[in-house]
């Protein structure tokens, strides 16, 4: 049997006494369902577990923020399911702790993606985390015109692009269109005199 002064700080699921002596203390929620860890209201404003039984739950998600930086000589949007984010060189947005967030790239027409850094995110391909502490994430994009990827544009590029196209190098090919064509020269100078 459970005593009425250990009710006050626990509460156990499945007490066999009917009615139960010790009810649950006001203010509190389970945090997991079957084993009925009690979180104190004043817990709740920074931290709440997922799968809580009590309904209406006392404690509300807490949010946090998840910000997005632009890098690199190109640009591009980066979005976010759920959305929130949808921002070119420089955004945040609040999600709640324990919420799944995928992150979405996509370069304008003269830069390409290159990829995610910072965070919990690496690689080209989307990004998905579970939303924990605030996150700061890098989105790096490369203006074709930046062919040596240094980070700006220079006549340095010009040079290595005509290497590149000469050498029959694939990343000539700048429009992916029937291989490495005079019209990839021309795209490239098109991108590096007009800029991205």
């Amino acid at each position: 049997q459970t005593t009425q002064p250990q009710c006050a700080g626990a509460w156990a699921i499945g007490n066999v006494c009917t009615p139960n002596p010790c009810p649950q203390p006001p203010g509190t929620c389970c945090a997991s369902a079957g084993t009925c860890t009690l979180v104190g209201q004043a817990q709740c404003v920074a931290v709440w577990t997922v799968g809580g039984s009590c309904s209406p739950n006392p404690c509300q998600p807490a949010s946090v923020q998840v910000q997005i930086v632009r890098i690199g000589s190109g640009k591009g949007t980066v979005t976010s399911t759920p959305a929130g984010i949808s921002c070119g060189a420089a955004c945040l947005a609040s999600f709640n702790v324990g919420e799944m967030v995928t992150l979405d790239a996509a370069a304008d027409a003269n830069s390409e993606f290159v990829g995610w850094s910072g965070g919990p995110c690496t690689g080209a391909a989307a990004c998905s985390f579970t939303v924990g502490p605030p996150v700061t994430v890098m989105a790096e994009f490369r203006c074709k015109a930046d062919f040596d990827g240094s980070g700006d544009v220079s006549v340095q590029d010009i040079f290595e692009y005509l290497n590149a196209w000469f050498a029959g190098d694939p990343r000539a090919d700048l429009d992916g269109v029937s291989g490495i064509s005079v019209q990839d020269i021309f795209g490239f100078l098109d991108i590096w005199f007009g800029g991205c």
